[in-house]
C-alpha cells in the first residue's frame, strides 16, 4: 500500500537510478488520473553524494509494517553495501520532485 502523490524524476546519471517504474505498468486497485500520469517512468531508487557520505533515496518504505521479507533484504543491502558504491555511479545534484 502506498499513500501520497510524491514521485521523483530519474537522475541525469543513468547509473544513479537503478530502479524506476515502467512507462506502461500493471495497476491493481484505484488510483486518481492525475496521479496515474505521474507514476510512469518515475524513479523508485536514486543514489546521491552528500558531503562525505552517500544517500540512497527510496520512493516507498520497504519496511512497511514488516510484512515482506524482501524489503528487509533490500534495506540491509542498502545499509551495509552502500559503502562499496563507486562515486561515478552517484548523482551529484539533488533530484527534482514533481507533485500534482
Amino acid at each position: 500500500m502506498h499513500s501520497g502523490t510524491r514521485f521523483y524524476d530519474p537522475t541525469d546519471n543513468k547509473y544513479a537510478t537503478p530502479a524506476k517504474y515502467a512507462k506502461d505498468y500493471l495497476l491493481s486497485g484505484y488510483i486518481p488520473r492525475h496521479v496515474n500520469n505521474l507514476i510512469g517512468g518515475a524513479s523508485v531508487v536514486t543514489m546521491h553524494n552528500s558531503g562525505v557520505g552517500k544517500v540512497i533515496a527510496l520512493q516507498a518504505n520497504p519496511l512497511f509494517r514488516s510484512y515482506w521479507l524482501g524489503g528487509e533484504r533490500l534495506f540491509n543491502n542498502i545499509l551495509f553495501f552502500s559503502a562499496g558504491l563507486d562515486n561515478n555511479s552517484l548523482q551529484e545534484e539533488e533530484s527534482r520532485t514533481h507533485t500534482p
